[in-house]
């Protein structure tokens, strides 16, 4: 697949924090693409707390990008 599909987002979350939308397809963490759930995983657990990524998404046929500081899990 092209991405991760957002189904919904947690309330205070970092991902709501940055703006992202339930129904947004995450494309990219800094660049690296996302192929799968797994793969988003994988990116995660090699970034800390606190670090700020940026987020390319997917949103009813654009594509933006959105800044978001990580939060512990």
């Amino acid at each position: 697949g092209r991405g991760v599909r957002v189904d919904g987002i947690v309330e205070g979350s970092a991902a709501a924090a940055a703006g992202v939308k339930a129904g947004d397809v995450l494309l990219a963490i800094d660049g690296e693409a996302l192929e799968s759930l797994r793969a988003y995983s994988e990116l995660l657990k090699r970034r800390q707390p606190g670090e700020e990524v940026n987020l390319t998404i997917e949103r009813g046929g654009q594509t933006l990008e959105l800044k978001a500081t990580l939060r512990a899990r």
